[in-house]
């Protein structure tokens, strides 16, 4: 698990770097209008605040509700939000396109282990 701990870490920041470097470019050299999706809110609060004029942070709207069995239910609203999304549903999409519960808990188990790291390691670091 410790290995699966340090791929996360590594692909999250790798991720995020690149993201912010792409994002960077886009407004700042080709002054594009661009619609720009991440899961990394530090490079989006980031952006926004580097290029106030520029760049808007908003999200698809949602509706969530959670299950006595932890099982979150979502509603896309398909409606555009201010702000950035709080949370993630990926493994809510899997759901909708079919993916197996038995690969879905594994999926979420992994996802909640690595945002938990994330978060201990970002918490050592301030």
């Amino acid at each position: 698990m410790q290995r699966f701990i340090m791929f996360c870490l590594i692909l999250l920041y790798s991720q995020m770097a690149i993201a912010d470097a792409v994002l960077h470019h886009l407004v700042e050299e080709v002054k594009c209008k661009t619609l720009f999706i991440t899961h990394y809110p530090l490079v989006a609060i980031d952006m926004e605040r580097r290029f106030p004029n520029d760049v808007q942070n908003l999200h698809m709207g949602y509706m969530m509700d959670t299950r006595i069995d932890g099982r979150r239910d979502v509603t896309f609203l398909y409606r555009l939000t201010d702000g950035f999304a709080k949370e993630s549903f990926g493994v809510e999409c899997a759901r909708l396109a079919g993916i197996s519960e038995d690969i879905l808990a594994v999926a979420t188990d992994r996802s909640e282990y690595c945002r938990l790291s994330v978060e201990s390691r970002s918490r050592l670091t301030r």
